[in-house]
């Protein structure tokens, strides 16, 4: 039962667009499920699926999950964490038998697999995600980039499917929240953010482990590796911008390749005076990443990436260039001012 505070907490929530009738439908009439963490699992990717398991299997479904690269250790503690298989799309569509694909928090299918063509499913979508620039075509789709996270969105669906939220399910689902709103200092924070996070906390969600997982547990390596990406710092000639690289060679002088994610988070969404910043790093001979982070709530970074084939979130997003650095860093620079010139950043 939901206590009367959480109850009173949950009524003030603004649910901007209740689950389509479709996706419930296609929950609750079928049996089976297979569902993956995307590609460089990050926290809401692991903790809206794993939530997502054990409240189906908890009213007596199955879900299988899988993820084509391996759970990383900050996620360790969560129960149930090892029921993450690791397999390609392909082999998981084989040795699963599954009624419905849930695809959670993944925009297309190029952060669900690493193979192309994408292998074909055979058996029905359901997507849900929090992503504006999803492309994952299905009519059984949830879609809204109003939701902070897609663990978010997962609360609300346990929620209208009557599931008791178990303090492991609460945990997971703060895991997720936490990790997308950067411990509620993202630009992506709002009320209904920090209501559910509440609510979650009082029906026994680990907050405590969550918050030192996810913002107080840098590896010495991965900060040592920053060296040379504070080094490499360069601010534009107008101030308005700041963007760091990482070139093959440096990553080589290092003990660890560090996580551009992780750095951007740290140190580029946060010089003052400035309204945005980008990282990039070749870590692949030919293959450069990218990872751009907003200062300000009416600087929309998914611009930037969209123009270099990426994608994300308005204060948060990445792309990836098939190009060595040296290109790379031009192509950014040249989408930077092509915005610049029409008023958009």
């Amino acid at each position: 039962m939901v206590s009367q505070t959480c109850t009173i907490a949950l009524l003030a929530i603004n649910i901007f667009m209740s689950v389509p009738t479709p996706v419930l439908k296609a929950i609750i009439e079928n049996d089976s499920f297979l569902a993956h963490a995307h590609l460089g699992p990050d926290a809401d990717s692991i903790g809206s699926t794993l939530a997502l398991k054990l409240g189906l299997e908890s009213v007596g479904k199955v879900v299988h999950i899988y993820c084509e690269d391996t759970i990383p250790e900050f996620a360790s503690f969560l129960p149930h964490i090892d029921q993450f298989a690791v397999s390609t799309l392909e082999d998981a569509l084989k040795i699963y038998d599954a009624d419905i694909y849930l695809s959670l928090d993944s925009a297309k299918w190029g952060l669900i697999t690493h193979h192309t063509p994408v292998p074909e499913l055979h058996l029905p979508l359901v997507n849900i995600d929090h992503h504006s620039d999803n492309h994952l075509d299905t009519p059984l789709a949830w879609v809204d980039s109003q939701y902070s996270s897609t663990a978010e969105m997962v609360f609300h669906l346990l929620n209208e499917l009557e599931i008791d939220i178990t303090p492991q399910i609460a945990t997971c689902l703060l895991f997720g929240i936490l990790g997308d709103t950067g411990a509620f200092q993202n630009l992506n924070t709002d009320s209904n953010s920090l209501r559910i996070a509440a609510i979650l906390k009082d029906k026994g969600g680990d907050y405590i482990q969550c918050l030192i997982e996810l913002t107080r547990s840098q590896e010495f390596l991965e900060l040592k590796a920053w060296q040379p990406l504070l080094k490499n710092l360069t601010l534009s000639s107008d101030g308005s911008f700041v963007y760091s690289t990482l070139s093959p060679e440096e990553i080589a002088s290092l003990e660890k390749s560090p996580q551009i994610g992780l750095f951007a988070n740290a140190i580029i969404g946060k010089i003052n005076g400035t309204k945005f910043g980008a990282v990039l790093a070749e870590k692949q001979s030919g293959i450069t990443k990218g990872a751009l982070r907003s200062r300000h709530p009416n600087i929309d970074v998914t611009l930037i990436a969209r123009l270099l084939s990426g994608g994300g979130h308005p204060g948060a997003a990445g792309f990836r260039l098939l190009k060595p650095l040296k290109e790379a860093k031009q192509d950014f620079l040249n989408a930077v001012e092509y915005l610049q010139k029409q008023g958009k950043i």
